[in-house]
């Protein structure tokens, strides 16, 4: 139970950071192009 519980923390923390980078990236061409 503990295992599975750390992986799905562990998916959760990477679907969070990458959708942190993809606001992020999409945020630095919104800059660039203005």
């Amino acid at each position: 139970m503990v295992l599975e519980y750390e992986f799905i923390v562990m998916m959760g923390l990477l679907t969070m950071f990458s959708i942190v980078a993809i606001i992020l990236r999409t945020l630095k061409t919104k800059v660039f192009e203005l």
